[in-house]
């Protein structure tokens, strides 16, 4: 499956076990073997939950029409994290109307710590849930 040119894909491991018969010296690497930045990880791959990476996400201001109206509920952004960890391009994906605007220009400001896939930050499509909970 690919997003916007971007390939991606959904992985779901039902077992794990552990390899019997190791070869050790297929996993010690060539004398002139490089050592990675202690923040940059994976290997081909994107390792990590969103909440790994976040780095700042202030919340939401409640809309005081929701607020009057004891609205609740969850909206749902689609956003792409840049290589340096920005938000681009954030769109409304579902959710109350009336929380759309306040969860768009929460997501706007939030900050993560760049991807890294093939020791390089990357661009990832992500989508984010605001929660939306009156105070009883």
């Amino acid at each position: 499956m690919a997003d916007q040119q971007r390939p991606v894909a959904n992985i779901k491991v039902d077992q794990i076990e552990n390899l019997v018969d190791i070869n050790e010296a297929e996993f010690v690497p060539p004398n002139d073997a490089k050592k990675l930045p202690p923040d940059l990880t994976g290997l081909g791959v994107v390792s990590g939950t969103s909440e790994h990476y976040l780095l700042k996400s202030p919340s939401p201001q409640y809309p005081e029409a929701a607020r009057e109206k004891k609205l609740e509920g969850v909206v749902t952004i689609k956003v792409i994290i840049d290589k340096n960890g920005r938000i681009t391009n954030p769109e409304f994906i579902r959710g109350p109307l009336l929380l759309k605007q306040s969860a768009l220009d929460a997501v706007k400001q939030w900050e993560f710590r760049p991807y890294v896939a093939n020791h390089k930050p990357v661009e990832i499509t992500l989508e984010i849930q605001v929660q939306y909970h009156l105070n009883p």
